[in-house]
């Protein structure tokens, strides 16, 4: 009896000890999944339907008065943004309207339609009242997520990026390539950051900080640029991939390894309530 408490103690301990790792892998095989899906729709687009859908968002930013639309914190769960009218209808492609890729931090969400707490335990959130991905000189797109949530990384890492970095956000069938010019810290409060500015294509990035304390809001601003280089792009993708790559295998092998000795606690337990029964 007392080596099947130490073990049930060990296998208690090692729960609580992979949880994280493992609720993690299955957050990011969930978000993979929808990324691929959203790819296959678009695929599946006729040319005429996605310049019809390009043409829909350029009019959606352009004819919005994003200027002057309250910016409410969007991790504020008491305070309600109000989207614009026929918001959750443009982009509408499946599960997502595009998704965000970070090569530098190994991180790719799906983008959903507004910043709800249902939203952002999934992926990144699109804050309405702010212009839809899609480019254009003078919109400003932002997209947030939870960062040092228990069941994924998200944008746990984005203290990380510096001025020069690329991140890009797929839209349709376009790669959107965005340079961080702004890294910025903020209270709550302060979103006048988020605002257009004309004749750039801007992108910023919110994530709450300081990490566990969540007071102020993390900006990481990013001005459309050029594809940048095969050579540059290889390498940072080569390093996230590795890292991500490295990462999947220990916990690959924490999921594994719980799987084995659950069968083993079963299997001992069973044994037991055999021989009590037959005792018996």
């Amino acid at each position: 009896m007392r080596k099947l408490m130490i073990l049930l103690i060990f296998l208690l301990g090692l729960g609580i000890f992979s949880y994280p790792y493992v609720s993690n892998w299955i957050m990011t095989e969930k978000q993979v999944k929808i990324t691929n899906d959203y790819e296959e729709e678009v695929e599946n687009l006729d040319p005429e339907e996605i310049e019809a859908m390009k043409q829909e968002v350029e009019s959606y930013n352009e004819n919005r008065n994003l200027d002057n639309a309250p910016l409410l914190d969007p991790f504020d769960t008491d305070e309600e943004q109000t989207a614009e009218s026929g918001y959750y209808n443009v982009l509408n492609i499946g599960e997502s309207m595009g998704y965000v890729e970070v090569p530098k931090i190994g991180v790719k969400l799906p983008i959903y339609h507004g910043t709800g707490e249902e939203v952002l335990s999934r992926g990144a959130g699109h804050m309405s009242n702010t212009s839809l991905p899609g480019g254009g000189k003078g919109t400003h797109s932002v997209i947030t997520a939870h960062r040092g949530l228990p069941s994924a990384d998200m944008f746990t890492d984005l203290d990380q990026m510096e001025e020069g970095d690329i991140f890009q956000v797929q839209v349709l069938s376009e790669t959107l390539y965005y340079q961080i010019d702004q890294v910025k810290v903020v209270l709550p409060s302060e979103t006048e950051d988020l605002r257009v500015k004309q004749d750039k294509d801007l992108v910023t990035l919110i994530t709450c900080t300081p990490y566990g304390k969540n007071t102020h809001r993390m900006l990481v601003r990013g001005e459309r640029v050029e594809e940048p280089e095969k050579e540059m792009t290889a390498e940072t993708t080569e390093e996230s991939a590795s890292g991500g790559e490295s990462n999947g295998g220990n916990i690959g092998s924490l999921v594994v390894l719980t799987g084995v000795l659950l069968l083993i606690l079963t299997i001992v337990m069973w044994r037991r309530m055999k021989r009590v029964k037959s005792i018996e």
